[in-house]
């Protein structure tokens, strides 16, 4: 179903009783973890939907294309540059601290 605060809701377009019938021009999944899954994905990218209202005519369906949005208090995932860029900050960090020990630590 619609879950308050996410892109489908947001969007205003889709409604409670539409049903998903493709999910990027691909059939529905049967089970709903698989369903999930197809759903999730980067932040920023596009999923288009195909949808069944019934009282729409002559087919029913529409198209919708939503772009994906960060989950309501979780962080967005990190694509692969910005997980390389925050490695190396990391490693930069660590560095000036071992160099930083070495400078303060007495001389015995």
């Amino acid at each position: 179903g619609l879950q308050e605060g996410l892109p489908a809701a947001l969007d205003g377009r889709i409604k409670v009783g539409d049903v998903l019938v493709r999910i990027n021009h691909n059939p529905r999944p049967r089970d709903l973890h698989s369903v999930v899954a197809k759903l999730q994905g980067d932040v920023g990218e596009a999923v288009r939907l195909t949808l069944d209202r019934p009282e729409l005519s002559p087919a029913g369906t529409y198209d919708v294309t939503l772009v994906r949005l960060p989950m309501p208090d979780t962080p967005p995932r990190e694509t692969e540059l910005s997980r390389a860029q925050a490695a190396a900050q990391r490693a930069r960090e660590e560095k000036d601290k071992s160099n930083l020990c070495r400078v303060c630590m007495p001389v015995l």
